[in-house]
């Protein structure tokens, strides 16, 4: 078993689940369930300990979000990654908002969302940084970094050359028509 399987979670409780199709109470019952990964010859069979939802009503068994998440961690440990829970309590270990992570790490704000949220699995590059992090004297170096390094110079804003209209070019622009011929291709004069 993985640390995936064996977590107890409050959220997977099935207190005031309601089954879509009937409206009673649904179960919550574990059950390890086998689903791919990958495509073509890189495709791989994973295993993971989910928590279906069972209406004893009606008979509806079904994943919910609750279930996919679970599914997305399993993917993340078969890769070696983090997964969403543990890339959120790194950045909360350091006492850091996902902004102020973001600003410190040079990790974008949105990327670093889409990796807490499960919405996208970062590659390994990024999850070997995301290693380095959870070294305290890591994180110090990075606060000292960015102290010490200056602002890039400003810029000045682009600004576009503006090309003066002549007569001749005027008098192309009013005299430009669309003609349809009977093929249906356009042709312009």
């Amino acid at each position: 078993m993985n640390r995936l399987q064996d977590a107890f979670r409050p959220e997977e409780a099935d207190a005031v689940l309601i089954c879509p199709d009937c409206g009673s109470r649904v179960a919550t019952v574990m059950k390890d369930h086998d689903f791919p990964y990958g495509v073509k010859a890189e495709q791989v069979v994973l295993t993971a300990k989910l928590p279906f939802r069972l209406c004893r009503s009606c008979g509806l068994e079904y994943l919910d979000a609750v279930g996919e998440d679970r599914m997305h961690e399993a993917v993340c440990l078969h890769l070696g990654v983090h997964t969403p829970a543990e890339i959120v309590a790194l950045r909360e270990r350091c006492g850091l908002s996902r902004k102020e992570f973001s600003e410190l790490t040079k990790l974008g704000e949105a990327t670093l969302g889409r990796w807490e949220r499960g919405a996208l699995i970062q590659n390994s590059a990024n999850d070997q940084f995301l290693r380095l992090l959870h070294y305290p004297e890591n994180i110090r170096r990075l606060r000292t970094l960015e102290r010490t390094i200056s602002p890039a110079p400003t810029r000045p804003a682009p600004r576009f050359q503006c090309l003066e209209a002549d007569d001749v070019a005027a008098r192309r622009e009013t005299d430009f028509h669309l003609h349809v011929t009977p093929f249906g291709n356009a042709m312009s004069n």
